[in-house]
C-alpha cells in the first residue's frame, strides 16, 4: 500500500474514520501496530525487496537497479516450491524502478504493469486505485482457473503517491473540528486543504478501494481460501511542522498551542521518527488469527513470520524473526539508527530517545549498536558480492 502511514489508522475527524476498512480488518486478524518499513534510497522497491528477502536494502545504491543480477532466497520462491503460481500487479510501467527485470529474478511467473490495464481513470502518477483492484479481480479468478493451483499474488498500489493534490475523483473528507463557542457551532479548517489533510483524504480514498477489492474478492469466489497480508510501503514523507498542529490545535482558540500552555505535547524529531511506523496486517475471512502485537517490528522479520505461519520452508539468509515468537527485538535502519520497544538510537548523532521512560545501560546500547553494524554489513555484503550465489557453487561443487 503507497505511503500508507500507521498514523492514519483509527483516526476520526468529525465522527468519520479515516481507514474504516483497515481498522476493521486490524481488528479480525492479525495486527502488528509497531511496525517500520526500513527503507534506504530505494523506497518503495526497497520495502518489496526486504519484505521479500528479509535483507536490509543496499547502503550502496539501490538493489533493483544496481544489484538485481544477484541470487536471493525470497518469499515467491519459497511459496514457488511448493506448488503456488507467483505473480505480481502493478499500473506504472514496468521498467519503473527496474521491476520487470527483478520481479522475475525474485520469483515471480509473471507481472501485470501498465500495459496490462486498460488506463480509464487516473489519479496523480497513474490509474487510479479503485480502477487498479476493479480490474485485478478478474484476471486472478483467471489465473486460479488456468493454472488450477494455488497462488501467491502481490498487487502494489499507486494513486497514494505524494503530492496528493489530485483530489477530484475522490470523496470529500473534511479534515475539520467543530466546537461549542458560546452556544454556537463553529467549524474550524484545522489541516483541512493542508499536505497532511489532503494525504488523510487520499488514504480514505486507497481504504474504499481497498474494500472494494476485498468484496469484489468475495462475490467471485476467491476470498475463501485466500489470506490477505496488508502493508505499507514506506511513511509519507510529510513535514514535522504539520504533526505539530495535528497534536497541538486547539479548536476553541484557532491556534497551534506553544511551549508551556495546557496540554501541549512537545513533539520533538524522535517522536516524529516514530510516527514513521506503517501497518502491518494478515487478514482471512474465516479470522482465524485474531490478535494484536504491539512489540516493535519491521520488514525484515516478514519473510520469517510468513513462512513460519504458511510453512512453506526456511531461509537461511534471513535476517529477520517470526514475530510470533521474537522477544526483545531490534528494528535497524540503513543509516545504523534503531528502535527497540525502550528506546530509538539515531545512529548520526549517538543520541537516545526513551520511549516510555525506561533507562537502558550504555552496556546495552553499545550491544545493540553492535548488532545494528553487524547487521547492515552482513546484509550489504550478501547483496553487493553475491554470497548466496557463491554460497550455492561452493555447495554444489563440494
Amino acid at each position: 500500500a503507497e505511503s500508507l502511514q500507521t498514523i492514519a489508522l483509527n483516526r476520526e475527524f468529525e465522527g468519520k474514520e479515516v481507514t474504516p476498512t483497515l481498522n476493521r480488518l486490524s481488528k479480525e486478524g492479525a495486527y502488528f501496530s509497531n511496525f517500520y518499513s526500513e527503507v534506504g534510497v530505494g523506497t518503495s522497491s526497497d520495502a518489496e525487496f526486504t519484505f521479500s528477502t528479509s535483507l536490509m536494502p543496499s547502503n550502496n545504491g539501490t538493489v533493483f537497479v544496481n544489484y538485481f543480477d544477484r541470487d536471493y532466497n525470497t518469499i515467491q520462491k519459497m511459496f514457488k516450491s511448493n506448488g503456488y503460481y507467483t505473480f505480481s500487479m502493478h499500473g506504472n510501467t514496468g521498467d519503473f524502478w527496474n521491476r520487470a527485470t527483478m520481479h522475475e529474478n525474485m520469483g515471480y511467473d509473471k507481472f501485470y504493469s501498465k500495459s496490462s490495464f486498460k488506463i480509464d481513470e487516473t489519479i496523480g502518477l497513474g490509474i487510479s486505485d479503485k480502477s487498479f483492484f476493479k480490474q485485478v479481480v478478474p484476471k486472478i479468478k483467471k489465473i486460479k482457473e488456468k493454472q488450477n493451483k494455488p497462488f501467491y499474488g502481490t498487487l502494489i498500489t499507486l494513486t497514494n503517491h505524494t503530492p496528493w493534490s489530485d483530489l477530484k475523483l475522490m470523496d470529500e473528507f473534511p479534515t475539520t473540528w467543530t466546537v461549542d463557542i458560546n452556544g454556537q457551532n463553529v467549524t474550524r479548517d484545522y489541516i483541512n486543504g493542508t499536505t497532511l489533510g489532503d494525504y488523510f483524504r487520499s488514504v480514505h480514498y486507497s481504504d474504499q478501494a481497498l474494500e472494494q477489492f476485498i468484496n469484489d474478492m468475495d462475490e467471485s469466489g476467491l476470498l475463501d481460501d485466500t489470506v490477505i497480508v496488508i502493508y505499507g510501503d514506506h511513511d509519507a514523507r510529510i513535514s514535522k511542522k504539520y504533526y505539530n498542529t495535528l497534536y497541538n490545535y486547539d479548536p476553541y482558540t484557532d491556534k497551534v498551542k506553544q511551549e508551556g500552555e495546557d496540554g501541549y505535547v512537545d513533539y520533538n524529531d524522535y517522536m516524529y521518527q516514530l510516527d514513521k511506523k506503517v501497518p502491518f496486517i494478515i487478514w482471512s475471512k474465516d479470522k482465524k488469527v485474531q490478535k494484536q502485537i504491539d512489540s516493535v517490528s519491521g520488514m525484515i522479520d516478514v519473510l520469517p513470520t510468513l513462512s513460519n505461519m504458511f510453512g512453506v520452508g526456511t531461509n537461511k539468509y534471513q535476517l529477520g524473526h517470526d514475530l510470533f515468537s521474537v522477544k526483545d527485538n531490534t528494528i535497524v535502519f540503513t543509516d545504523g539508527s534503531y528502535v527497540t520497544d525502550k528506546i530509538y538510537y539515531d545512529g548520526q548523532s549517538g543520541e537516545i530517545y526513551s520511549i516510555k521512560g525506561d533507562t537502558t545501560s550504555e552496556d546495552e546500547v553499545s550491544k545493540k549498536v553492535e548488532y545494528a553494524d553487524d547487521l547492515i554489513k552482513v546484509s550489504n555484503d550478501i547483496i553487493t558480492y553475491d554470497l548466496i550465489k557463491e554460497m550455492n557453487s561452493s555447495k554444489k561443487n563440494s
